[in-house]
């Protein structure tokens, strides 16, 4: 089994033959410009190769417990109870008791298709809805030409003939509902020819599935014997709740079968071909970006970052990747360059609680750090006295008047310093001289005209 290069514990679908690395779904890009159901390499933009559905899928033998549970969940249950209530009320009317059979297969091969295409979950009631009575018949049909040819075989020609034949057509008996269900062909699933090629497909998974089989179908008669004939209706009810629950196992774990050797059987699943669903452009940056940062491309995952934030300047989750990244990997320059802009970003996004604790971070790489705007000081000061940081809004409000030519905002930076002065032991001298470069701006605002 191929694993993904940067996932390592999910499958490869894809290979890129000239940067030589496997990549799962979520490695490739697949933006509309390079047409439909195509993946590209993100790093040389060449399209990759898909490697096929089935190299990666856990083989069915090792979800037995998983294929047990299946009827469990509640689309199953529902069809359980509603073919139990049907088949009893089948004693009165002896006609509900085929509706409920009918009810029942068809659910059976819907679980079956589906499995096969690589949904993992019940379907819903309403596929068992529509059809069934069809497929019946279709089943009725394969079982009826089985038993039939093996009477015509062992009655016309021998029965030691016939014998071997009857062995044959109950091996083959799983291998004509996978063929049915793949193929949607009567004729096909009746044609011992596709039978051999389908179990020669397989190999040993096959009789491996048989046995299952055998042993799940066997055990309904167990459990009549198991009961006897006391408790007629118990029994009964118990008989075909187990009998039911058995069948979508089987069924299941026939699809699951087909799932997992869809490369050998010529069946290509929905869940498992090159297509894909077209992601966002923020998708296609996280996946882009998350491979480069397993590769130790640390600057040119902070570019893509960068880049995108120019577009969508207020994505939340994109400005902490960048601002941890960034931080991480102590790159001083490139933070003193983006700081600005993200703390400007929590301010307006009204993220207060994160200024206080990541300004502290940038301080430890940039001690002497102050933003070249005046309104961004005043807003970092201000939510640090809030704090108790004193020392550290009054660091950022000295010389607040060297950058800022608007009088007004001058004297609310620094009475916002003297407040802090105030909480500051030995401070005095400070203090004055800042309440008197105060009271010279208020003079000088009071005597313009």
């Amino acid at each position: 089994m191929s694993y993904c290069r940067y996932h390592p514990n999910i499958h490869a679908r894809f290979y890129c033959p000239n940067c030589h690395y496997l990549a799962c779904s979520e490695c490739v890009d697949e933006v509309d410009s390079y047409g439909p159901n195509q993946a590209r390499c993100f790093h040389c933009k060449e399209q990759m190769d898909f490697l096929g559905g089935a190299g990666g899928i856990e083989p069915f033998w090792r979800r037995f417990g998983q294929a047990f549970r299946y009827p469990l969940h509640s689309n199953a249950l529902w069809v359980l109870g509603i073919s139990t209530a049907i088949t009893l009320l089948g004693w009165v009317i002896p006609l509900l008791g085929l509706l409920a059979t009918a009810f029942l297969y068809k659910y059976c091969f819907s679980c079956l298709e589906r499995t096969a295409h690589g949904q993992l979950q019940a379907p819903q009631v309403v596929t068992a809805t529509s059809g069934g009575l069809v497929l019946l018949l279709q089943i009725v049909g394969i079982l009826s030409l089985a038993v039939g040819s093996v009477v015509v075989l062992a009655a016309q020609l021998s029965p030691a003939l016939g014998i071997i034949w009857a062995i044959f057509v109950t091996l083959a008996l799983p291998a004509a509902f996978m063929i049915l269900a793949m193929n949607q062909d009567f004729g096909q699933a009746v044609d011992p020819r596709k039978h051999l090629e389908l179990i020669g497909a397989m190999g040993p998974g096959y009789f491996i599935l048989w046995l299952l089989l055998l042993i799940m179908s066997s055990s309904v008669g167990a459990l009549q014997i198991l009961i006897g004939e006391h408790f007629l209706l118990f029994g009964y009810t118990a008989s075909v709740l187990v009998s039911s629950y058995y069948a979508i196992v089987m069924f299941h774990l026939m699809g699951y079968a087909i799932f997992q050797y869809q490369d050998k059987l010529g069946f290509s699943a929905q869940e498992q071909t090159g297509e894909f669903k077209k992601r966002g452009d923020k998708q296609r940056l996280k996946a882009k970006a998350g491979m480069l940062l397993k590769d130790g491309e640390y600057e040119q995952a902070a570019n893509l970052y960068h880049d995108y934030l120019q577009k969508q300047p207020r994505d939340s989750e994109i400005n902490e990747l960048l601002f941890n990244l960034l931080v991480a990997t102590s790159s001083a320059d490139a933070l003193g360059k983006f700081a600005e802009q993200y703390f400007n970003y929590l301010f307006v996004s009204e993220q207060l609680f994160k200024v206080s604790s990541n300004y502290r971070r940038l301080l430890q790489l940039l001690p002497n750090y102050t933003p070249s705007s005046h309104r961004l000081r005043s807003q970092l000061a201000e939510q640090l006295y809030q704090l108790g940081d004193f020392k550290g809004a009054a660091r950022l409000l000295k010389n607040y008047h060297q950058n800022c030519s608007n009088r007004a905002q001058v004297i609310e930076a620094y009475q916002l310093m003297l407040q802090c002065l105030n909480q500051i032991p030995k401070t005095e001298a400070l203090r004055q001289q800042y309440q008197n470069y105060i009271d010279k701006l208020v003079a000088a605002m009071q005597s313009e005209p």
